[in-house]
């Protein structure tokens, strides 16, 4: 069963050229993040292609999946503010989730987006370094991503529009009850 992590708060401006920002075009939103992979593809979390919603006369919201076509990724974005020079807007091809995703818990919360052209790839926008087959990780990870600077704000002052990054620390895998992430 999937474990929510609780949220990570107070980052710092940063850029980060691999990350982009997913937008709902229809209210000119940004509601999730990625990684650019290649010039087609964005490694994102699969819950980002799914939304609750009611639909006529339903009594509780449903789980529909959205709409691509009114989904922009957005790379190269520093600021969700003001307009960038630097941005890439693209339009999404297809869409891989997990094939055990579970939506009610996160588990295997991951997906693949293919873009119908590629990104091109400079200072501004370009790929994350992938590790090497076989590595293991230890030490400090770094997220990086856009949101609030503080729990449970509603202060506007304290949203983000800028991406932010912050180092976390890694617990070894005895004390954290995890598995050591390793790539294969």
């Amino acid at each position: 069963m999937g474990i929510r992590i609780p949220r990570v708060v107070n980052g710092a401006p940063t850029f980060s050229p691999f990350q982009v920002t997913i937008m709902d075009t229809e209210t000119n939103t940004q509601f999730c993040g990625g990684a650019i992979l290649n010039i087609f593809f964005v490694l994102t979390a699969a819950h980002c292609f799914y939304e609750r919603r009611k639909i006529g006369n339903d009594t509780f919201p449903r789980l529909y999946s959205r709409n691509l076509d009114k989904i922009r990724i957005v790379g190269g974005k520093y600021s969700l503010q003001w307009p960038d020079d630097t941005a890439q807007v693209r339009l999404i091809e297809n869409v891989y989730t997990h094939p055990d995703y579970v939506f009610a818990t996160l588990e295997n919360d991951i997906a693949f987006a293919r873009l119908k052209t590629p990104f091109k790839f400079n200072n501004f926008v370009n790929f994350i370094p992938v590790p090497i087959r076989g590595r293991e990780f230890t030490g400090n990870l770094t997220v990086f991503g856009l949101g609030a600077t503080k729990i449970l704000s509603t202060n506007i002052n304290e949203k983000l529009d800028k991406k932010q990054k912050c180092e976390l620390f890694q617990m070894p895998s005895a004390k954290a009850n995890t598995r050591t992430v390793t790539i294969s």
